[in-house]
């Protein structure tokens, strides 16, 4: 017996199902210095049964998906539920799902913001739906999540969970073997990547006594928190909405992931609707319906849906597809943790959030690079982007 090996920290994704299934509580999640969640081994617990090996998503070998389009029906979408359809950050789609499944006697868990984190938890109540709506760009806390849906299938209920989809494999991969699997529901969403807790640390110095209400006011970033009991906008640009666009502080797994695919074995994707003349359309949902139990997600008067076509929105969110990004060779995330412990809080701003003082000339040079780079990946993604739909197309022509 040896050691299990689990997923460095190049590749692993803080799901936590391996922690979930460690039955001596030898798993456990550290905080490193680059702001990211890492999972340790304690030795002295550890009895090498390899189950946390079995379980990992990443180890494990077990493909999440593919690109093939003929699997995956899209389709775009609003709620017909004023109420969610108002607080959703898109269409409110996921409201209008989440709704008839807790109608029906399921339940939904999601994430929500609690006290400035984010953490996922359980909604079993109608009212508690809206807790669930809206962006997150922070990591959630899984803890103890495994548990409850255990518990919750034991007893025959329905569960729908929703999540990124690295959590949403981690999720499929430690039910793979349950009895009632087929009570599971699984969302996952269009992801741009799990930015560093050190934005929200920046945030704070900042915005001290704050609490963060939301991330997103439909197609427009633009962050709103509680001060002093009053509402205040930090616009666009700052720590969180800024460094999270920037995606240079992203886990190092979110640079290659292996979850982002047009057919995924989640039963729904959710995420964005958007086109060209995005700004003459309605807030609309990405629907993406991978599965018989997808389908019947959907399948409600509370939900209007239509089909849609792929080259009408994959180009304008490659982030359903594109899985790699050269971006964790980039000095900016190589030096991230040196940069925010060694220098000013100003200057990791700079970099990280592009946040400048006016005629700062190391900014406006910065600035210009980092909008270069901007540029090649955008040109490199519409590239893939249209190999996939070239392909997609040839086959409809054949």
């Amino acid at each position: 017996m040896s050691w299990p090996v689990l997923a460095d920290e190049r590749n692993c994704t803080a799901c936590c199902a391996c922690v979930a299934t460690c039955k001596k509580k030898a798993l456990k999640k550290i905080l490193q210095n680059d702001g990211h969640y890492y999972i340790a081994i304690d030795q002295n617990r550890c009895v090498q049964c390899g189950a946390c090996e079995k379980v990992c998503p990443i180890i494990n070998g077990k493909d999440y998906g593919n690109n093939d389009f003929l699997a995956t029906v899209p389709y775009k979408g609003w709620s017909n539920l004023a109420s969610y359809r108002t607080n959703g950050t898109s269409g409110g789609i996921f409201g209008a799902v989440a709704y008839d499944f807790v109608k029906s006697g399921g339940i939904v868990i999601g994430a929500a913001l609690l006290h400035n984190e984010c953490k996922h938890i359980v909604v079993e109540k109608i009212e508690d739906i809206s807790r669930l709506q809206g962006s997150k760009y922070m990591y959630s806390d899984q803890s103890g999540i495994y548990d409850v849906i255990k518990e919750k299938l034991k007893e025959g209920k329905r569960v729908l969970y929703s999540g990124l989809p690295c959590n949403v494999a981690g999720i499929l991969s430690f039910f793979s073997n349950h009895p009632k699997k087929d009570n599971l529901y699984t969302i996952d969403l269009v992801c741009g990547g799990i930015p560093s807790t050190l934005l929200q640390n920046c945030f704070f110095k900042i915005y001290p006594n704050s609490q963060i209400l939301s991330f997103r006011e439909k197609q427009e970033y633009s962050l709103t928190y509680l001060h002093n009991e009053e509402k205040e906008c930090a616009g666009y640009r700052n720590p969180l909405i800024s460094g999270f666009l920037s995606g240079l502080t992203n886990r190092y797994s979110c640079y290659h992931c292996k979850f982002a695919y047009l057919h995924r074995n989640s039963d729904l994707t959710l995420g964005d609707y958007w086109q060209k003349d995005i700004e003459n359309q309605q807030p609309a949902s990405l629907i993406l319906v991978h599965s018989n139990k997808g389908k019947e997600l959907v399948a409600s008067e509370n939900i209007h849906i239509e089909k849609a076509e792929w080259k009408d929105f994959l180009p304008y969110n490659p982030k359903i597809a594109v899985r790699d990004i050269e971006w964790d060779k980039r000095w900016e995330r190589k030096n991230l943790s040196y940069i925010y412990h060694k220098f000013p809080t100003y200057i990791f701003n700079v970099i990280y959030a592009s946040m400048f003082k006016k005629y700062d000339a190391f900014a406006i040079v910065y600035l210009v690079y980092k909008k270069m780079c901007y540029f090649l990946e955008k040109r490199r993604r519409h590239l893939f982007v249209m190999d996939i739909l070239k392909n997609i197309y040839q086959h409809r022509n054949q």
